[in-house]
């Protein structure tokens, strides 16, 4: 299934300018941050910074995650087809290294016949480090991956493909999941695309190999604190023939945060459809706690909530992870295993997309 995340394209011209006469953005070292606002117009996302600085900011629209690379304060990314009046959320802004203060930097160039070997290599301003295989991780299985990629003129990757993998298609998706993501420097307008390889290693420990072709990324597994799924219990259920509704509460003392992703009715019958508090805005709390407004911080902003409801399809589990709102590692947890099955077949298996411990209805 494709993951539906977009490195929007930036407006060519001014970033040019930009990169040529001012700077040129390292967005793998952070050093500030920052407040961001995207808004849907159209079929266009504008997204603004408070700074002139290169920026990337991280948003949501109805719960799909999104990456911005917003030079100058502004950025207007093109819009896919989707709803008339799409939630909008704004997870974080981070300012990027600036490479060579007060010294213009020089345009990218490449050779004119894109290929394999190019001879000035392109670095990614944004790169994502894949997540590693619940299953891999577990059987302490290492491993890389040799992928081969096109780089257009604007920096987005397309066309990701698998050269080589050991062991063979363990880690194929991870790898090809994370490089869509990556963004590179727009070069000059008419630019050729340019082919590049990357070897991805896969490593519990850290350690990098000797060697390997291009750049090499190791990855760690990320902690994860333990999720709180013995908090939430089903209240009610309503049974309407051709849906069935759910209510959730909270046993617990603590307020959650709840991941939840079941069999769709109606449009997405046949299909797994998520519900993430990114996209709701919501955290349970028990029925006797006082319902209130919270800012957890990262611009995540939470309403209290003493019941939370979900549609599941007749005859069909549901699956979860509740998080506290405080434990990032298990949010991010929780937040990967929605995006990687929102509106994936049925017939998949929740429980092996997940890094992380799921409950599921009876």
């Amino acid at each position: 299934m494709k993951r539906l995340i977009f490195i929007g394209a930036l407006s060519l011209a001014n970033t040019i300018a930009q990169a040529q006469d001012d700077w040129r953005c390292d967005c793998t070292s952070v050093v500030a941050s920052c407040n961001a606002e995207v808004a849907v117009k159209g079929n266009w996302v504008q997204v603004s910074t408070d700074t002139d600085a290169c920026a990337r900011v991280d948003y949501f629209i109805d719960g799909l995650p999104f990456v911005a690379l917003v030079i100058d304060g502004a950025d207007r990314q093109a819009r896919q087809s989707g709803s008339g009046e799409p939630e909008v959320l704004v997870q974080g802004c981070q300012v990027c290294r600036q490479a060579a203060a007060n010294k213009p930097a020089s345009p990218v160039k490449v050779p004119a016949k894109a290929g394999a070997n190019t001879e000035t290599e392109l670095k990614p301003l944004i790169k994502v480090t894949p997540h590693y295989p619940d299953r891999a991780r577990l059987n302490r299985i290492q491993g890389k991956v040799e992928v081969e990629f096109t780089v257009t003129a604007e920096g987005t990757v397309e066309r990701p493909r698998v050269v080589s993998s050991t062991p063979r298609r363990t880690f194929d998706q991870a790898a090809i999941a994370a490089v869509k993501r990556w963004r590179y420097p727009p070069r000059e307008v008419g630019a050729q695309p340019v082919t590049l390889r990357e070897q991805i290693d896969f490593q519990l420990d850290g350690t990098k190999p000797s060697s390997g072709i291009g750049r090499q990324v190791s990855t760690r597994p990320r902690p994860v604190n333990r999720p709180r799924n013995e908090c939430v219990r089903e209240s009610a259920s309503y049974d309407f023939g051709d849906r069935v509704e759910v209510g959730l509460i909270n046993a617990c003392q603590v307020p959650v945060v709840v991941y939840a992703c079941g069999i769709g009715t109606g449009n997405d019958v046949g299909r797994w459809i998520c519900h993430t508090p990114e996209r709701t805005g919501k955290a349970l709390v028990r029925r006797d706690a006082d319902a209130m407004n919270r800012n957890i911080g990262a611009g995540f902003n939470l309403s209290y909530v003493q019941d939370q409801f979900l549609l599941r399809a007749p005859n069909s589990q549901y699956f979860w992870i509740a998080c506290e709102p405080s434990d990032e590692n298990c949010r991010s947890a929780g937040l990967e295993w929605t995006s990687d099955i929102q509106r994936a077949p049925a017939t998949m298996d929740p429980q092996k997309a997940a890094r992380i411990t799921l409950a599921r209805s009876r």
